[in-house]
């Protein structure tokens, strides 16, 4: 058997894909509204007459019966008589030979007349839309025995009983081997082998072709051709677009989550649920590795595209949510919610408030990264660090040195100065260790030590914790800082701060439940009960191990203040603190507006009063993310807003030795130092420094032995600590959606942001749920809006994915229309072939039992040669080839093409997932963006489902055969 590989057709006839012919129902037939009626009124009365008031004439609606049977303004007659088209004025004005409707364009056919008159004469009954009704299941048609030869399953019953109703007669089965090149190309994108070919050819009976449909849902193959068809739905690409063509990072994994959830046969209404709210949902485990699947799902939400400067970030968050909402309304519901932004939807009963209170949902969580934990390695580590405790507790309980001023003072007459030149210290002279500590009765090797310790130069950098003394006993006294910097993310030593008496506190951390909601990812920030603790006065990453990762971010505050404070401490080792407006992320990359909002922390221990200027974003939502990727520790005690940009709380009591090295006395200076250290006069936050780089540096004691022995202790603490976290890996990061804080959007009058309206409560599409409930502001309210959508009376999910399922099958959906299902989509084919198949989706959710009762009907399996008794009739009733009297002619799919050459030359790689192999580069893909490396040629012979998907620099091959473009 011969396999042709190039071709682009799947069977042999070329009859072109147009519509189903459009006649007059036969004299008996009932007239029906939303197939007869509606589509005229759509396309000819509508534009004037229609539900948008900006464009309505004369105050006339065609689109409500009341609007055209009552009585009209000013005493006019009714449009409309019921029972009565030679009494109507509806009839006389599109039939009138002088002045004809509609007024412009081509007249109404003969055959439209006809329809409206035989509608109107039985009653001009108006009829809800088809999509909006609720599922049902009619029971198959009965098939006359003489048909029942092209009848395998219930499938075959609802096509034929069409067929026969349009006097056409079915095709025969295709040949043995265009029916296995069709299903192998439908179920895995991929040829069949000759070997399954020539078994077929002999053995073509019902039942192997049962077996190997089975074989090809099983096959790892069918997760990559479906979920190929999921990737194109939510514009897939691992590029952001726009003018530079930035990656979105981790963007695979998603890719990889769909090919699983498909040959895993994951229920639809999970598989949809991981999608919006995954995050939410009880962790599905991966059976490899039991690491989260739910959460990866939420990452689709995020492949839109992206500016990198926008200069109104509002209006550009508002671009990328109906963006958003454009997806997830034709993807999954197949309306066009987008319709609504800027008015109610002129054909679909969708409000603009249905619009902007999804909308919210959005405006509820926000883009990042959810950290995986492959085997729970990273769990089990975490579990046994908290079980020890914290990491710091055992520094607290060290006893204080009770002769730390006395060491201070002493080290500063055994101190030597500088050389000459003063580029270096002068050595310490034992000696005179030897004579201090003997005439102050002191230990002269903790001296000694104490000595050294101050010719280290990084104990002058800002608000490091002995900068007073350093200073002190360098320059004599404690000279005025420079001013402030002035730029974004300004660093103000904290001892040249005035009170702020007007500053707006946003978060101090001096209570066990926190001002702000923080919302946690990963394990640096979680205690023991896996919630957000301060403890001292401040909130850390490191509690259970400098190596546990994790994200934490604030709850949405609005920016009404010029300066927002914040104040940090890290050892810049992969900790960061980050400012989100109004969900802008692509600071990332490109801080040109908004430098300073996204810092790297490295104090060295010291803390950092950081002031951002925000005035470019008054008025704003925003939020704070703390951020520890690495081995390091991120700690902040305080974060507030005001109007002056060197303002200290008012509330807040800074350390005895800053007040104290405002002046000249090393004696008063000392005797602060040792109050702060022996906690007698400040909280932890100050304390902690002070004693743990006393801790570290072997001077946390009243001799050097106590100081040695102190040191070790804290030593083998994290020894053990060390021991227990062994080789924690790095965690796996997705893409993800991760919640927030409840926000309920405004209603954007005409779309515009700056023309604020009424609050759109979170809810969905209002004509499906009914009217909307106060949602807990605590959180998204995301898990309750996935409720919503599969509540049963909600009809779209199943409906619209049946309908994909049969498009992606036969080239067309049974709704021609496949992503919109309202007012200007098609009316199906089949309709109570659609609701059969859908009802039986909902009782499981499963795609593969969907396909499967496709495929196993004779109407798949059909020859594209129509039969010969009514080819001809066939050609003028479907030429679009809908009711299957032939099989459609299809193309094959660029992906197809590439994956059918590499496995007919044997080099097709069958690996499943990983990471995206990279576009190679033609001289003619040039431009901002372009990649560093250019990949393979080949592709690695890999499926064309793993090649890397770029916005901007789209793989050659695969454009040239027309590969979707990831754009909505």
């Amino acid at each position: 058997t011969s396999l042709t590989v190039g071709a682009l057709v799947t069977d042999e006839d070329g009859i072109p894909d147009d519509a189903i012919h459009a006649g007059v129902p036969a004299a008996d037939a009932v007239i029906d509204f939303n197939r007869d009626v509606r589509p005229i009124l759509v396309a000819r009365c509508f534009a004037c007459h229609g539900p948008d008031v900006s464009t309505r004439k004369r105050g006339l609606r065609l689109d409500l019966r009341e609007g055209v049977v009552e009585p009209a303004a000013k005493g006019r007659e009714p449009v409309i008589v019921p029972h009565d088209a030679a009494g109507s004025l509806l009839l006389e004005r599109i039939t009138d030979e002088l002045d004809p409707m509609p007024p412009s364009g081509e007249p109404l056919t003969a055959e439209e007349v006809e329809i409206l008159r035989r509608w109107i004469d039985a009653g001009a009954e108006y009829d809800g839309h088809w999509s909006w009704k609720p599922i049902e299941d009619p029971a198959p048609p009965i098939i006359d025995d003489s048909r029942m030869a092209t009848v395998r399953n219930d499938v075959d019953r609802f096509i034929d009983d069409r067929l026969r109703r349009e006097g056409l007669a079915a095709a025969g089965d295709a040949t043995p081997a265009r029916q296995l090149r069709r299903l192998a190309f439908d179920l895995t994108g991929l040829p069949p082998d000759p070997e399954s070919v020539e078994a077929f050819e002999r053995d073509p009976s019902d039942d192997h072709w049962n077996r190997i449909v089975e074989t090809y849902l099983a096959s790892p193959a069918f997760g990559e051709r479906w979920g190929r068809h999921w990737l194109d739905l939510v514009r897939y690409s691992e590029t952001y677009g726009h003018e530079f063509d930035y990656p979105i990072r981790e963007a695979w994994r998603y890719r990889d989550w769909v090919v699983r959830a498909f040959n895993q046969d994951l229920g639809y209404d999970r598989f949809l649920a991981e999608q919006i709210a995954g995050d939410l949902l009880d962790p599905r485990p991966n059976p490899v590795d039991g690491t989260n699947e739910s959460v990866i799902g939420t990452g689709h939400w995020y492949f839109h595209q992206a500016v990198h400067a926008p200069t109104d970030v509002t209006q550009d968050q508002s671009d990328r949510i109906a963006d958003q909402l454009e997806v997830f309304g034709q993807g999954f519901l197949g309306l066009t919610v987008a319709c609504a932004r800027c008015h109610d939807h002129k054909f679909d009963a969708i409000s603009t408030r249905d619009y902007y209170a999804l909308s919210g949902y959005l405006q509820s969580m926000h883009q990042g990264y959810a950290y995986l934990d492959p085997h729970d390695r990273i769990a089990e580590a975490a579990a046994r660090l908290r079980d020890a405790g914290p990491a710091r507790d055992i520094r607290s309980t060290l006893e204080s040195p009770t002769r730390l001023a006395e060491y201070l003072k002493a080290a500063a007459d055994a101190r030597p100065g500088r050389t000459e030149d003063g580029k270096a210290w002068k050595p310490v002279d034992p000696e005179r260790i030897d004579e201090v500590a003997g005439a102050r009765d002191l230990d002269p090797g903790l001296l000694g030590r104490w000595t050294e310790s101050f010719r280290n130069d990084a104990w002058r950098s800002a608000d490091h914790p002995w900068r007073a003394w350093v200073l002190l006993g360098h320059d004599g006294a404690i000279g005025d800082e420079a001013a402030r910097r002035d730029r974004q993310g300004q660093v103000i030593p904290s001892r040249d701060l005035v009170v702020d008496e007007n500053a707006t506190v946003l978060e101090s951390f001096d209570r066990p439940t926190p001002d702000l909601r923080w919302y946690p990812t990963g394990w640096a920030w979680t205690g023991p009960d896996e919630e957000v603790t301060p403890r001292g006065g401040t909130l850390a990453s490191d509690d259970g191990d400098r190596r546990l990762q994790g994200t934490v971010r604030s709850e949405t505050f609005t920016l009404d203040r010029r300066f927002l404070h914040w104040r940090v401490r890290g050892d810049g080792n992969g900790v960061r603190i980050r400012l989100v407006v109004e969900g802008m992320m692509m600071d990332e990359f490109n801080a040109l507006l908004f430098g300073g909002y996204r810092q790297d922390v490295s104090t060295h221990d010291g803390w950092r009063h950081v002031v951002n200027d925000t005035r470019l974003q008054a008025g704003s939502r925003a939020h704070l993310e703390l951020i520890d990727d690495g081995a390091g520790r991120l700690e902040i005690d305080a974060i507030w807003m005001s109007d002056r940009g060197d303002g200290r709380l008012p509330d807040e009591d800074l350390p005895d030795w800053i007040d104290a090295g405002r002046g000249e006395d090393a004696d008063e200076l000392a005797e602060a130092f040792a109050n702060s250290a022996a906690g007698a006069a400040d909280t932890e936050t100050y304390r902690g420094p002070l004693r743990d780089r006393l801790i570290d540096a072997g001077l946390w004691g009243d001799t050097l032995a106590e100081a040695d022995a102190n040191r070790e202790t804290v030593a083998a603490e994290e020894r053990r600590r060390s021991t227990i976290a062994g080789d924690i890996p790095g965690p796996v990061r997705v893409l993800a959606a991760l919640e927030g804080s409840g926000v309920d959007q405004n209603v954007s009058i005409r779309g515009s942001h700056r023309s604020p309206g009424e609050i759109a409560v979170r809810s969905f599409i209002t004509s499906i749920a009914g009217e909307p409930t106060t949602p807990d502001d605590a959180g998204s309210g995301r898990l309750e809006l996935v409720e919503t959508i599969f509540e049963t009376s909600n009809p779209f999910p199943a409906r619209v994915m049946a309908n994909r399922v049969w498009h992606h099958l036969f080239g067309r959906g049974l709704v021609a229309t496949t992503d919109d299902f309202g007012g200007l989509g098609e009316m199906p084919s089949h309709p109570g072939l659609l609701d059969h198949l859908a009802s039986g989706f909902r009782t499981n959710w499963s795609v593969k039992d969907l396909i499967r009762s496709i495929v196993l009907s004779s109407a798949y399996r059909r020859s594209s040669v129509p039969a010969e008794i009514t080819a001809d009739r066939m050609r003028s009733v479907d030429p679009g080839r809908a009711l299957l009297a032939a099989a459609p002619i299809r193309r094959l799919q660029a992906e197809s093409i590439r994956d059918a050459m590499l496995a007919t030359s044997g080099r097709l790689d069958p690996r499943v997932g990983g990471v995206s192999v990279g576009t190679h580069l033609t001289p003619f893909m040039n431009g901002r963006g372009r990649p560093g490396r250019s990949g393979p040629l080949d592709g690695d012979g890999r499926r064309s489902i793993y090649l890397e998907v770029r916005r901007n620099f789209a793989n050659p091959m695969l454009a040239a055969f027309d590969l979707p473009a990831p754009m909505t």
